[in-house]
């Protein structure tokens, strides 16, 4: 379900940002000349009696940009480009500087390791679980602090998000893969990893946020032998490192 929901987003945003988009931009392009033309009158009876004129074209242009504006911003959100066109690293930082502008939340992302060439389907499901984190972050944690990181190590990938907030409504502690905290958004990453092959856990942080941690088993990446860390020591490196920054 989750996959076939996937390639019908990715093929509506692609004709959102290709069909409406190109349309809108030559509506706009349009309305642009006209309104040049209108108020290029010579004389001063005639530029007074086209300035309404030009005024309502003016409007009509504007609205047409805000209008692509938005298609543009739908079609990302529905499957960012940037994640095609530049891999997972670009767009985790795209949606995380664009989360922090939008809530007001201070939100990091630290990547490390080699992430770029991941696996299509791998790269999106990672990035959609970012997506769901970061939504549940502004739906219900009251957090000040975000902190979201992507490490791939020879063994694998990991995606960590832990926030300061007070994080959402009781949960219950993982007992598998299939299994676990309950919701909407929490049971679309738990099968978003499974399908992946990998590993969920989410949870209550140290400082009451919630933490959500994805592990995927991949090949190792070409290039030199990269060192392995354990997803048990980032954990706990990250609750730690998010502890003591609220804390300075």
């Amino acid at each position: 379900m989750l996959t076939m929901q996937e390639t019908l987003q990715t093929e509506f945003a692609r004709e959102l940002h290709d069909e409406f988009g190109q349309i809108l931009t030559a509506v706009g392009m349009m309305l642009g000349r006209v309104r040049r033309k209108a108020a290029a009158s010579k004389s001063e009876s005639e530029e007074a009696a086209m300035a309404p004129f030009v005024a309502d074209l003016e409007e009509a242009q504007q609205i047409t940009q805000r209008t692509l504006d938005r298609v543009r911003k739908k079609s990302r959100l529905l499957h960012p480009v940037i994640l095609d066109d530049f891999g997972l690293q670009q767009a985790v930082a795209w949606y995380t500087d664009e989360f922090a502008r939008q809530h007001g939340i201070d939100t990091r992302f630290e990547p490390d390791g080699e992430l770029a060439g991941l696996p299509p389907d791998v790269a999106t499901h990672l990035y959609r679980i970012v997506q769901e984190s970061l939504t549940n972050v502004a739906r219900h944690a009251e957090a000040s602090q975000v902190l979201v990181r992507l490490v791939r190590d020879a063994d694998g990938v990991e995606l960590t998000v832990a926030d300061d907030g007070k994080g959402p409504p009781p949960l219950t502690p993982v007992r598998g893969p299939n299994e676990g905290p309950g919701g909407i958004g929490i049971t679309s990453m738990r099968e978003r990893a499974a399908l992946m092959g990998g590993r969920f856990e989410a949870g209550r942080g140290p400082r009451g946020g919630l933490h959500v941690v994805v592990w995927v088993p991949l090949a190792p990446p070409a290039g030199p032998d990269m060192a392995s860390e354990p997803g048990s020591e980032l954990s706990s490196e990250l609750s730690s490192e998010l502890g003591s920054d609220r804390t300075q």
